[in-house]
């Protein structure tokens, strides 16, 4: 999650509890808490968490496994990255290789 992503958070956050106060040194430690942590699934947990709950969420409330998504976001992730990766090879392949062999 970057650091614009978890100030969107933030923004919700602050307009659904008056009393979540926003710093430097917060969006510091919580950045430093999610920036592994994808942002499509911290929105989602915190749209429910402002759903179900009066109080503002902590860091655990954001991050709390969302198991199923979060493996399939990791396994998309995983195989997106190799899938370009062959892409790029292709494109070697057919393009660089094959300029080569009309020279």
């Amino acid at each position: 999650m970057t650091r614009n992503e978890l100030n969107k958070l933030f923004l919700i956050i602050n307009n659904a509890y008056q009393n979540f106060s926003i710093d430097e040194v917060k969006m510091t430690f919580w950045h430093n808490m999610l920036e592994d942590f994808p942002f499509e699934i911290a929105l989602s947990n915190l749209r429910q968490h402002v759903y179900t709950e009066k109080y503002p969420p902590t860091i655990a409330d954001i991050r709390k496994p969302l198991e199923v998504e979060l493996a399939n976001y990791l396994q998309l992730k995983e195989a997106t990255q190799h899938r370009l990766k062959m892409m790029e090879e292709w494109h070697y392949r057919a393009v660089i290789k094959g300029e080569a062999a009309y020279d």
